[in-house]
């Protein structure tokens, strides 16, 4: 089990645009308060023709430029393309983009609908846009789903790292705006995470990671392979980790967090988690409220659900 480290963090959200490399401690505060403020991307894309471009591929280019700009310490930065690696999560992904068009078709027919837009109609486009920007091609990929996107992005540039897919990765979280009308709460922009697999002069590590189902059901026990993950991390010879929750509201979510409390607290250990309820359900806002424990000084399980899903990490100081 190799430990991967972080290199460094940047985030690009409504009222927030922050980045962290070890230096100092992780100073942006959740985006919440600012969700409708505007986002203003463009000293982060000068050269890029982005006029095209949906606002999950500005977002997602302008944070992975944050990111590993200005840092020649990073790996990245020594690499061939062929080692450097591009995931991005989103929840949103081209809905907005696939709304203006069908609104289009809709009042003005099929013969108002042309090419500039047409590429933007792929969920892929995002990492695509990165991938070309930062010269990456060990490989390019997009998750999507509620919620948790941001923070798989992540668990698998843990293992594409892990499997020598690549050396270092880009794990994005990235949303748009959602349309006029819709009012589900998702906060747009951008959180990028470097990962790589030499030590850092952040100093943090991600150590393991699990990902898993949990059954409804507020006396569902977790399965094996979670109690196996959470044995090891709460046992491990570095000080004991604090326990960090980041989920949804539902109570299928509340259930799932109940039953990893139960497990961390059994046989003798007592656990306390700093739980937190989110009524986001896009990738970046868990993502962006996760990043106090992954730039944090002390050793941290964290976990993040939505409904029975769940993440976990093991995060601590490099050894």
């Amino acid at each position: 089990m190799n430990a991967v480290h972080l290199g460094a963090v940047a985030a690009i959200v409504p009222g927030v645009v922050s980045c962290w490399d070890g230096a100092g401690p992780w100073t942006a505060p959740p985006a919440v308060a600012h969700r409708e403020a505007a986002i203003d991307v463009q000293k982060h894309l000068a050269g890029v023709r982005h006029r095209y471009f949906n606002d999950t591929s500005r977002f997602s280019v302008a944070a992975a430029r944050s990111c590993v700009g200005q840092r020649p310490q990073l790996a990245w930065h020594a690499l061939d393309g062929t080692r450097r690696g591009v995931v991005v999560g989103t929840t949103v992904a081209d809905y907005t983009v696939r709304d203006r068009l069908d609104r289009e078709v809709i009042a003005n027919g099929a013969a108002s609908i042309n090419a500039v837009f047409a590429p933007n109609v792929s969920s892929n486009i995002a990492s695509a846009h990165v991938s070309i920007d930062q010269q990456a091609r060990a490989f390019t990929t997009t998750l999507t789903s509620p919620f948790l996107a941001g923070l798989e992005s992540l668990a698998v540039g843990v293992l594409s790292l892990r499997a020598n897919q690549a050396d270092s990765v880009l794990a994005i979280a990235a949303e748009a705006a959602l349309p006029p009308g819709d009012s589900t709460v998702i906060t747009p922009g951008a959180v990028c995470v470097c990962l790589q697999r030499r030590p850092s002069t952040s100093g943090r590590a991600i150590v393991d990671i699990h990902a898993g189902y949990h059954a409804a059901g507020a006396e569902s026990r977790l399965p094996h392979s979670a109690l196996k993950f959470l044995d090891a991390a709460l046992n491990s010879p570095r000080a004991a980790p604090g326990f960090v929750v980041i989920r949804d509201r539902s109570a299928h979510g509340k259930h799932t967090a109940d039953a990893w409390l139960r497990e961390a607290s059994s046989n003798g250990r007592h656990a306390t988690a700093n739980e937190s309820a989110l009524d986001d359900a896009g990738a970046v806002a868990p993502l962006l409220a996760a990043m106090p424990s992954f730039t944090g000084d002390n050793p941290v399980v964290l976990l993040a659900i939505y409904r029975g899903r769940y993440v976990a990490f093991s995060i601590a100081q490099s050894i």
